[in-house]
This record gives C-alpha cells, sequence and structure tokens, in this order.
C-alpha cells in the first residue's frame, strides 16, 4: 500500500491510486488530475500566439479545463469530455514556450477520466500529473501528495481546496495575470466575468456562490448539453460571442438568487422584533402605540415580494416581463416602507425606537433596509430583468 506521502512519480501515484478501495479509485484519479490541470491551465491560455484575445475565444480551450470535476459529480448528466482534443488545434505556431503543451495535455488526460473505466482512468490521470510536472516538476508534486492527503472519498469532490497550499506560492500567477488582462482587453470583458471568476475561484479554494451546492447545481446547468438542457453543442460551438452572454445571464441569475435567499434570512430577526411590537405596546409612547401594526404589514408586503422573486429566480429561464414587473414591485415596497419609516423621527419615534430596538427615522430605515443591501439588490434585479427579452 502506497501513502501520500510517498507520490514522488507517476509509478508511485499510480500504486496510490490502487491502494484506494475499487468504489474510490475513478473519483481520486478525477481529483488529482482534475486539480493538477487546473494549477497549470493558465499556461496552456497563455501560451497562443498574439492576438491571444482571438485565440481564447475558441471555447475549447475552456471547456477543457472546466468540465472534468463535474463530471464525476454528476455522472448522470451529459457533459461532453474534450478528450480527442489536440493543443495543436487552436494554434499552428507557439511562443516558444513548451509548457503550454505540456498544460494543455493534462487538460486532455484530466478531461478524458469520466469516459474511462477504473484502470483506465488511473492511468490517465498519472499521465495528467506527469505532462503537470513537466512545466514546475517540484512544485506538481508537493501538491499532488497534499491533494492525495486530502482525498477521503467520493463526498471530496464536492469541497474547493485552494490550488496552492499556504507553504507553496502560485508559480504561474503571473501567467493567469496576462490572461485575465487579456480577456478584460476585448471588446465586451463583462462577458468574460463568469470565466474569471471561476479561475479565481479555484485559486481561492472557494465556490462561486455563497452556498457550496447551488454552485455546483449552477455549473451542471452550464455544462450539460443534452436535448433538455440549456445550451446545445450548436451553441458551444457558436464562440464566445454566442455562448458567453448566455452563461453570464446564468451567473448573473444564481447571484441573484443567492443574494435574495440571504436578504430573506437577514430580515427574519427583524420581522420578528416586529411580530414581538404588539406584545410591548404598553412601552411605546401613547401616541405610536398603533404604528407598530401598520409597519408590520408593510414589512410583510415587502417580504411577500422577495418570495416571489426567489420562486422566479429559481426556474432555468424566468419569465423575463414577470420579473420586471417583481422588480419593480420590489422598489414600490422599499419606497413604502422607507416613505413611513421618515414619519418616525420626532421625539416620540425616537423614544419608541429605544423600545423596539431598531432605531426611528433615517437609522430605522437603514436597518430594514439591511443598510442599503436591499435597495442594492433590486438595483441589480431590474437591471438583471430589463436584459432580458
Amino acid at each position: 500500500m502506497v501513502e501520500f506521502s510517498e507520490i514522488i512519480d507517476k509509478n508511485s501515484l499510480e500504486g496510490w491510486f490502487c491502494s484506494q478501495m475499487v468504489e474510490n479509485r475513478v473519483a481520486s484519479a478525477s481529483f488529482i488530475a482534475e486539480r493538477t490541470a487546473m494549477r497549470v491551465a493558465p499556461l496552456f491560455w497563455a501560451s497562443f500566439p498574439s492576438p491571444i484575445q482571438k485565440n481564447l475565444e475558441d471555447m475549447r480551450a475552456w471547456r477543457l479545463f472546466s468540465c472534468t470535476r463535474i463530471a464525476a459529480i454528476r455522472p448522470r448528466l451529459e457533459i461532453p469530455l474534450l478528450v480527442q482534443m489536440s493543443t495543436l488545434d487552436f494554434a499552428k505556431s507557439r511562443d516558444g514556450d513548451p509548457r503550454g503543451d505540456y498544460a494543455g495535455q493534462a487538460g486532455v488526460y484530466a478531461n478524458a477520466i469520466g469516459k474511462l473505466d477504473s484502470e483506465n482512468a488511473v492511468k490517465s490521470a498519472a499521465l495528467s500529473v506527469l505532462e503537470a510536472a513537466e512545466t514546475n516538476h517540484q512544485r506538481i508534486w508537493d501538491s499532488v501528495r497534499s491533494d492525495a492527503g486530502l482525498f477521503c472519498g467520493t463526498h471530496v469532490l464536492y469541497e474547493i481546496f485552494p490550488l496552492w497550499s499556504e507553504n507553496t506560492s502560485n508559480p504561474f500567477e503571473e501567467d493567469w495575470r496576462k490572461v485575465e488582462a487579456a480577456l478584460n482587453a476585448t471588446m465586451h470583458p463583462e462577458n468574460w466575468g463568469f470565466w474569471i471568476d471561476w479561475y479565481q475561484a479555484q485559486l481561492d479554494g472557494r465556490p462561486m456562490l455563497p452556498d457550496n451546492d447551488a454552485h455546483w447545481d449552477m455549473l451542471a446547468e452550464i455544462f450539460e448539453v443534452s436535448d433538455t438542457s440549456r445550451f446545445q453543442e450548436e451553441d458551444w460551438k457558436k464562440g464566445a460571442d454566442h455562448i458567453n452572454p448566455l452563461i453570464r445571464e446564468i451567473y448573473e441569475r444564481w447571484q441573484l438568487l443567492g443574494e435574495v435567499k440571504e436578504i430573506q434570512d437577514a430580515l427574519k430577526n427583524i420581522r420578528q422584533l416586529m411580530l414581538d411590537y404588539e406584545r410591548r405596546q404598553h412601552n411605546l409612547p401613547e401616541a405610536m402605540r398603533e404604528e407598530p401594526t401598520e409597519l408590520t404589514a408593510r414589512y410583510a408586503f415587502l417580504s411577500d415580494r422577495l418570495e416571489e422573486i426567489e420562486a422566479e429566480l429559481d426556474t432555468p429561464k424566468p419569465d423575463f416581463p414577470k420579473l420586471r414587473a417583481l422588480a419593480s414591485g420590489l422598489w414600490e415596497a422599499i419606497e413604502a416602507l422607507g416613505n413611513y419609516c421618515k414619519k418616525l423621527g420626532d421625539a416620540a419615534a425616537m423614544k419608541a425606537a429605544g423600545t423596539i430596538g431598531v432605531g426611528a427615522g433615517g437609522y430605522a430605515l437603514d436597518n430594514l433596509l439591511l443598510n442599503g443591501r436591499l435597495t442594492e439588490f433590486a438595483t441589480r434585479l431590474l437591471q438583471f430583468a430589463s436584459g432580458g427579452p
């Protein structure tokens, strides 16, 4: 049995794979190979000859490194793998840095794992690491040992760890920044936001969304290609100008969905305070004793709008006219609540606010609207809804 600390070359790595339980071997191969290929991916993206922007807009260069893990996590989904792709497909001449070719082949071997049986998956993973190691030998093998130490079963596939350990600096940071700058210099840099965020999240070891399950659900929605999926293979073949705006729409919808859920959670405590108001009426100034009921009603109206928005965002193809109407309704609810809170600015209101615990006047409004977070969300939602059909 090979321990993870004993991994030093291709043979010892294959031995470690084979020492895993049979049902975990493909998962371990996918985990190690995908993370190794991701480390060197910027070398592949940055190795295209000038103009780099044109070559980076070939979406195969991005799908090659992005589908391996989701194909392992969701084996029942139809995630196309680019197993026959050659790095020479992208350019007839290179910039002279052979590391780009090694990185590309590492991606090809990693990408193939989803279509292989246990024995061949292990071999392909080892070859992926071997190719990647040609780019920066010692740091790659150090990272592979670290990854092997993290692996403890198929559930680890759902976890996201930093690509480089605290003790190992990223030797390809400059290459990634070169790629990032090239993407931001394109005609429509906003359409590359998903890919920049995606790779940076891998480097940082965090999901792209606050919820880890939502992160994987979003990637599955983007990369699945089937009769019922959002995209077809033809969409990817049409290139970056066609597919990236569609991916951007999905990414923004998932971001807004996560935000509206967090906002509703944050509002629960304040809502509970309002529900308790009537039980504390005797502590309020006489002139204010009926006010909490109205405030509670206005806040309930706001919460209802948020629930409707969440339900619409939680569909793969939201009804944009309906979403625009909901966004306008949310603004109306915010304005109504704001106008009411502004009435709480006199001395009696200040005393009441101290009893209630949320402040008065502008202070109350800040608390109720989460210090601007709710109005910022409403603005982003309206912009998103206005971009649809």
